[in-house]
């Protein structure tokens, strides 16, 4: 009855303008929030849709075409990447390839739960297009934060062709591609050394076609961080 005569306006407690007011700061600063989104499908060699995003990021399939496999019988965790794009200085497109093998021959699979958390998240003033929940077997729980397609990159820069300060589809879909990839290592046991060998694999993908070097090896230390230190990630 707020604002009839039996509850007038002038008389409606500070307790509740505060709130009122409060509630009108939230409405404005969601609607100031850019969302950010992951490609609904992950891209094979030759441009066209492969596996949908949504079943990548269940963490469970054995294989991905033009990303990786686990061979059970060798042991090992196979990554194929390729991706064909105009490099830097460039106005031809070109194929630049990647590839590497991780040994899982001594390891032991990482007891973790890894969940998806599609919607966007807004941390240390970036819109994220959500969070990899990463479960320990002690119940320890720590967040790893997904970057996609309109996300703000603090590194990226002003009129640059590939690597401005707003992530596109392309670099969106490369990036979640090598995170993945890494996370399944990590799933499988591999050491922060392994990532090192992958993240070395696509440095040219990154450096030559995307340009942002930095966001990728952001993202490396994410998943250091919350999976082999178990401590909360840093910016």
């Amino acid at each position: 009855k707020y604002g009839t005569s039996e509850f007038p306006a002038k008389q409606q407690s500070a307790k509740y303008r505060d709130f009122e007011l409060l509630q009108e700061r939230r409405a404005m600063a969601r609607s100031l929030i850019i969302p950010a989104s992951l490609p609904d499908y992950f891209k094979k060699a030759d441009g066209s849709k492969g596996v949908e995003m949504d079943s990548l990021m269940s963490f469970e399939l054995p294989a991905v075409e033009n990303l990786y496999r686990i061979d059970a019988e060798k042991q090992q965790l196979v990554v194929q990447f390729q991706e064909t794009a105009i490099e830097y200085g460039k106005s031809e497109k070109s194929t630049i390839p990647a590839a590497a093998s991780i040994d899982l021959s001594t390891t032991h699979k990482r007891p973790i739960k890894l969940k998806f958390v599609k919607a966007t998240k807004v941390k240390w003033g970036i819109n994220f297009a959500g969070t990899i929940k990463i479960e320990h077997e002690d119940g320890t729980t720590i967040d790893i934060y997904i970057p996609g397609i309109r996300t703000y990159d603090p590194a990226g820069k002003k009129g640059d062709p590939h690597a401005s300060e707003r992530i596109g589809t392309s670099c969106a879909n490369t990036q979640t591609a090598i995170t993945i990839v890494e996370l399944i290592a990590l799933k499988e046991g591999a050491s922060a050394g392994a990532l090192g060998k992958i993240q070395e694999a696509v440095s040219g993908i990154v450096r030559c076609f995307h340009g942002r070097v930095a966001l990728s090896e952001w993202m490396r230390l994410q998943l250091v961080e919350a999976v082999i230190k178990k401590t909360v990630v840093t910016p």
